[in-house]
């Protein structure tokens, strides 16, 4: 459990700092009734962010999967190679 607290500090750090730009950007434009690429990562982020973060602040849910954890290799193969199959 201590392990997903330092994940989720990697996390916070990662989004604020220097994901900040992304997540205000996106903000804006979306505000303004024009929604950009920033606007689809930093909601996706920020979504991901905060069912991680309930899923660690209630471990009674008994959720499997967190934003903080790092995916599986066979996961990651998949993605990888998902993107050069046309």
């Amino acid at each position: 459990m201590h392990n997903s607290y330092v994940k989720c500090g990697i996390a916070v750090v990662a989004l604020f700092g220097p994901g900040r730009d992304i997540l205000f950007d996106g903000l804006r434009a979306f505000k303004q009734g024009s929604p950009n690429m920033n606007s689809l990562v930093g909601f996706g982020s920020a979504a991901a962010f905060a069912i991680s973060a309930v899923s660690l602040l209630n471990p009674e849910l008994a959720w499997n999967s967190t934003f903080f954890d790092e995916p599986h290799a066979g996961h990651a193969s998949w993605i990888c190679t998902s993107g050069t199959i046309s």
